[in-house]
């Protein structure tokens, strides 16, 4: 009878586990007590928890039945923001830090989603100094019709890089939701 109980419980934790997601996290640059946000990415306005920081890092656990797309925000530092995936029985690796530099990794979505951050960030940087062109007052009309066309490729080349993402990552949650997203279209 008592192997019996023990099998039952070990299998009710089990599956419990299976319905959490976990979160380890460096916080550069914060003091002890600095909290952070823990958000439902899609549904902004839900707020799943606080965290403190401690000693340099966090961690928080959480409930999904499936993969979902979370924010970590800070409230002292107002433009660090860490969006990451969170998958049930899977850890993510989240850093953040005070000057705004976010890493995300620990799983295979986690760092697809990392390099899809970089590369949407590179790109956005580039379009940027383009428009910088745009509002000069002796910008003449040929200059502006060939930084629109130059906006176009690198838009062009972004979408073309996102189908490509997409497809590469199809087996994760990054790629899934980037699929369901079809961003590039």
């Amino acid at each position: 009878m008592q192997k019996w109980c023990l099998a039952c419980l070990s299998i009710i934790v089990a599956a419990c586990h299976q319905h959490t997601y976990e979160v380890k996290g460096t916080a550069e640059g914060f003091d002890d007590g600095d909290v952070l946000v823990v958000e439902n990415g899609l549904e902004s306005a839900f707020v799943a928890d606080t965290i403190l920081v401690r000693d340099g890092v966090f961690s928080y656990e959480g409930r999904a039945d499936s993969a979902l797309f979370m924010v970590i925000r800070s409230l002292k530092y107002t433009d660090v923001e860490a969006s990451f995936i969170a998958e049930p029985g899977i850890t993510a690796q989240v850093s953040i830090s005070s000057d705004g530099i976010i890493v995300v990794g620990g799983t295979k979505a986690n760092e697809a989603w990392q390099e899809l951050t970089e590369v949407c960030n590179a790109y956005s940087r580039q379009v940027e100094q383009l428009a910088e062109t745009f509002y000069q007052e002796d910008v003449g009309q040929e200059q502006l019709e060939d930084l629109s066309l130059r906006v176009g490729r690198l838009k062009e080349q972004m979408g073309f890089w996102l189908e490509d993402f997409g497809k590469r990552n199809a087996d994760n949650a990054a790629g899934k939701f980037l699929q369901r997203e079809a961003v590039w279209k």
